[in-house]
């Protein structure tokens, strides 16, 4: 028997993530960031999406606010929008967010 332990560098991707991707993948190809209705059409599943996990995790959807990476390696390399509040303070951090390449 083996057993994964490397959980900090990936993790198993749940049925239904799978799932989800797949579909999106199949029916909502088109370049977010362009004009024609394919684009647009996946721009609306893109903020149904930052919707639904601004929602999961108590967040603000703006695009400003939660942004999602094209992966790790972008959020590693690109500047945090500033310092955390203060211990005490009745502020929440702001997530990562430069919005997304386009």
């Amino acid at each position: 028997m083996q057993i994964y332990l490397d959980y900090s560098a990936t993790t198993p991707t749940h049925p239904q993530v799978i799932e989800r991707v797949a579909t999106i993948l199949q029916h909502h190809w088109g370049n977010p960031s362009s004009l024609h209705t394919w684009g647009q059409d996946t721009a609306t599943v893109i903020e149904m999406a930052r919707e639904e996990v601004a929602g999961l995790i108590n967040a603000n959807p703006d695009p400003d606010y939660l942004n999602f990476w094209r992966h790790g390696y972008q959020a590693k390399i690109d500047k945090p929008p500033g310092k955390p509040p203060k211990a005490g303070s009745n502020l929440k951090p702001r997530l990562n967010q430069d919005k997304e390449k386009k």
